[in-house]
């Protein structure tokens, strides 16, 4: 009976296509709400333990997800907050999620960091992953993401968005 029982979770097992976990980069720019960056990484983590029904964080994961920075340094976040990312856009992986937060006073004008972080969303784009915001329209539009596309962003950002980005 053991042995029956045994061979058939083996064989279970087998059965069963093991998947690896969706690598999601959540971008880390300045002024981002840290709020809003903790809650994308903690709800990805809490979808496996719901899917698994378990409580084991790391053995029940579906998604592999890095905080990615433009720099190896601490951003400031909205506030007094500063965040490290755990690694950076140099860094060539390509992921199968983008998400990007909300930011804090936007402006249609484009800072290096800007400029970097949209490079390097248009890349992950045109590889194939699947950029969303969490309210980081703005950055998605400087990106050049967004045009030709309806999109929903904060009201406060409307008059940017007629202004700026009219595509």
């Amino acid at each position: 009976s053991y042995c029956v029982d045994m061979e058939r979770r083996i064989h279970d097992l087998k059965r069963q296509a093991v998947t690896p976990p969706v690598t999601v980069a959540i971008l880390v720019p300045s002024r981002a709400l840290l709020g809003a960056v903790h809650l994308a990484r903690d709800l990805l983590q809490i979808a496996g333990t719901l899917a698994a029904r378990s409580t084991d964080v790391s053995g029940s994961a579906i998604f592999d997800s890095m905080l990615v920075g433009e720099r190896p340094r601490r951003v400031p976040m909205f506030g007094r907050a500063t965040l490290l990312p755990d690694t950076t856009i140099a860094d060539r992986r390509r992921y199968d999620v983008v998400i990007v937060p909300p930011q804090f006073a936007v402006t249609a004008e484009r800072s290096t960091e800007d400029r970097r972080l949209c490079a390097w969303l248009g890349r992950q784009h045109r590889q194939g992953a699947f950029v969303l915001s969490l309210g980081g329209t703005v950055l998605l539009a400087k990106a050049g993401l967004l045009d030709g596309l309806r999109a929903t962003g904060f009201g406060s950002e409307r008059a940017i968005f007629s202004h700026s980005f009219p595509k």
